[in-house]
């Protein structure tokens, strides 16, 4: 069985993250992803957080694990392919 990422946040990081899911100036995908990771702060697992935002639980693994290897820049934009 795996493990999810731990993830804990910074002061300014959770700031950033709560400012992206109030904002209707951000994107869809980088309000979607600041959720993923600030309920994944919360110590939720995958599968609640998948369920609560309506999303694929593998999406929610992605972007936690992308967050805890590069933490904010890594949610903000796609890897390029």
């Amino acid at each position: 069985m795996r493990v999810a990422a731990e993830i804990t946040l910074s002061d300014s990081d959770k700031k950033i993250l709560e400012k992206n899911t109030k904002s209707r100036a951000v994107s869809i995908r980088l309000f979607e992803r600041s959720n993923i990771v600030l309920l994944a702060a919360e110590g939720l697992e995958n599968k609640v957080i998948a369920q609560r935002l309506k999303v694929a639980p593998n999406k929610v693994g992605k972007w936690r694990n992308r967050f805890a290897e590069g933490g904010i820049q890594s949610i903000s934009k796609d890897k390029p392919r």
